[in-house]
């Protein structure tokens, strides 16, 4: 137990939340009985991450252990082939300013310890790699770097940008693993998104936008190619018409991720397939009533992940599912061999951060045990919550709370509101995914609600589309109808009830403080949208998917099409009766600061109890430990201030 987990009232500490480690991808060994994953704390103690390897042994209870010191930030990693060495993404040249394929090896050669494959001085971001199935290449994606010319004219202070005038494309390299020959396969003036080896290491599919911009796959489009690491000849495959994510090559085709609706952003998520015989792409059967969030080679077969309501599965492509559990995967892997199937997954429940398990048959076997102190501790009870919306709808989510609450029901409640608007919450330790709130304010008495309104994910298209020049309607409906439920069955303390969230949480937040239909008695805004006219096309990173949510831009909507005003708090900010508190990182390029401060002028003109806080250096997920730790201190006392005697 750590000497900071509880206080002398043997409560939570902030400093134990913030300082717990996360699994993230974890990859099981081509033997199938060793797994690797990274272990990454929740907040940066400087300006850079870090991350630690940790290695298991499948079927071997509590038999992780570290491989790395921690000090660097090693990410996205992969076994060879053939077992022996783990590659890995790694900037141990120069903290936050390199990037370098690394390798790890097993046995105790070179000393045990990762050394580059690839330049370790490399300032330009490497942000995929892959092993060819033989093991004699790595692929991977990243731009050029910056020729001597540009460097000399920006430290001259020559160094004005003009759109187009110099794209950071991603090029496709190619290492051979044994003498470190570095090639390029692909060095047109466009951008490589997504790659994947045939399955005889001959040939590598790749998908190319016109350019990096984060609005070209979506008005463009993409393109399919090949190209022979022999000869280095390309051919054209076939055109898709919108972004993809997580291409897999396998029996001869190609399989990705795209939306049900093409062009559009505000869509579930569905898998395609495209034919290297024919050319042709053709929609899968997986994910088109529910998500698929994930797609992943599996050995001899290749596996899904699907949300389907509360419940994560994992799916084969002979149709067989080989997981289903009512709780939120947060990382896993799966290996098929002609006896069945191993699979790992990262996964968590009220009391109990994520931990990583071995799943083989009916035996389910917990390889860590990063969160045993906290796990002792026994903060809060996590079960499914399902309410009545309309005659015909019911929705779901999740109910954390405290298990060792002294206070009898009803209790004092939180609403938190998840992100995305495109994710949900099921059952788990850090709902809904902010910052440790779920967790922090159980452990301090409060009921947690966290609802999945309609336009998120692990339903089916219809859900998805409700979120289309649609907010502030069904997402909005379904909250209030969760609170309401849990007022019914004495759950909610009616008259002790506050909401918050972040990011599109933190919008739904200060919205349902502007309408009269529930009156929350405090509302938490972190990193949410104030007005969706600016959103919509000048201010996001993500223009097109604000388009959708705000039904449309500004230069191609009527001047008396007034549908996002409803939904902006500038417009509505006069009708709060709520004490507000706006969390907002000030470098936030998802939702500019200015969105914050335009609602924060708002409550101060009328007269509304509102605290405003910023965080220098923050972009749109707070990432600094001592940010962290103020969120989870600054959020609890305004809870308390306005929901307990």
């Amino acid at each position: 137990m750590t000497s900071h987990l509880v206080d002398q009232t043997q409560q939570l500490t902030a400093e134990a939340l913030v300082d717990l480690q996360t699994p993230a991808d974890v990859c099981i060994s081509p033997s199938g009985r060793k797994v690797v994953y990274s272990l990454t704390p929740s907040g940066r103690y400087d300006a850079h991450p870090v991350s630690s390897l940790w290695i298991a042994t499948v079927g071997k209870e509590y038999s992780a252990r570290q491989r790395t010191s921690g000090l660097f930030y090693d990410t996205l990693l992969q076994w060879s082939p053939d077992g022996k060495y783990i590659a890995f993404i790694s900037y141990r040249a120069k903290r936050g300013e390199s990037s370098a394929i690394c390798l790890l090896p097993i046995e105790p050669i070179r000393g045990g310890e990762p050394y580059p494959v690839t330049r370790a001085d490399n300032k330009k971001k490497i942000t995929a790699f892959s092993w060819s199935p033989d093991g004699r290449f790595i692929s991977f994606l990243s731009p050029d770097e910056k020729s001597v010319e540009q460097e000399n004219k920006e430290k001259g202070g020559d160094d004005a940008k003009i759109y187009g005038g110099h794209w950071e494309n991603n090029r496709l390299r190619c290492l051979h693993v044994g003498t470190l020959e570095l090639s390029v396969l692909f060095a047109k003036e466009a951008h490589v998104h997504e790659h994947a080896w045939s399955e005889d290491s001959a040939e590598i599919a790749y998908a190319v936008h016109k350019t990096p911009d984060v609005t070209s796959p979506e008005d463009d489009g993409i393109l399919f190619e090949r190209v022979s690491l022999l000869n280095k000849e390309t051919t054209a495959i076939c055109d898709f018409p919108g972004p993809i994510r997580a291409l897999v090559w396998f029996n001869e085709r190609l399989f990705f991720l795209a939306g049900a609706m093409l062009r559009l952003s505000n869509t579930s998520s569905i898998v395609y397939s495209v034919s290297l015989d024919d050319k042709v792409w053709t929609r899968s059967v997986f994910g088109y009533t529910t998500g698929a969030v994930g797609l992943r080679p599996a050995a001899k077969s290749m596996a899904i992940q699907v949300q389907s309501g509360l419940s994560d599965q994992i799916d084969l492509m002979d149709g067989r599912i080989v997981y289903d559990e009512p709780h939120e995967i947060s990382t896993w892997d799966v290996h098929t061999t002609n006896k069945g199937s191993i699979i790992t997954v990262g996964k968590s429940s009220g009391s109990s951060l994520t931990e990583i398990y071995s799943v083989e048959g009916d035996v389910v076997c917990q390889l860590s045990q990063h969160g045993t102190a906290i796990a002792s501790l026994q903060i809060a009870d996590a079960q499914s919550f399902f309410y009545r919306i309309k005659d015909d709808i019911c929705g779901d989510g999740v109910l954390l709370s405290p298990s060792k609450a002294n206070n009898p029901k009803p209790w004092p409640t939180v609403v938190l509101i998840h992100g995305g608007l495109y994710s949900r919450v099921s059952v788990g330790f850090d709902l809904p995914s902010t910052y440790h709130w779920g967790p922090w304010l159980t452990s301090a008495g409060y009921a947690v609600l966290c609802p999945n309104y309609r336009g998120g994910s692990s339903r089916s298209e219809w859900d998805a589309s409700g979120a289309r020049g649609k907010m502030r309607t069904r997402d909005y409906e379904d909250i209030i109808s969760m609170v309401k439920q849990g007022i019914a069955e004495g759950i909610v303390g009616e008259q002790k009830v506050a909401i918050g969230g972040w990011s599109y949480g933190g919008f739904l937040s200060s919205l349902a403080v502007t309408r009269p239909d529930f009156h929350f008695r405090a509302a938490i805004c972190g990193g949410g949208v104030a007005n969706w006219d600016m959103m919509s096309k000048t201010s996001s990173d993500a223009p097109l998917y604000e388009a959708e949510l705000a039904g449309g831009e500004p230069r191609d909507s009527n001047m008396d099409d007034t549908r996002s005003r409803h939904a902006s708090d500038v417009w509505n900010v006069k009708n709060v009766k709520t004490p507000i508190l706006i969390l907002h990182g000030e470098d936030d390029v998802c939702v500019p600061l200015t969105e914050a401060i335009a609602f924060h002028r708002g409550c101060l003109h009328h007269g509304i109890p509102c605290e405003f806080v910023t965080y220098p250096r923050e972009e749109h997920e707070s990432e600094e430990r001592l940010h962290l730790i103020d969120q989870l201190r600054r959020v609890r006392r305004f809870c308390d201030l306005h929901l307990k005697p």
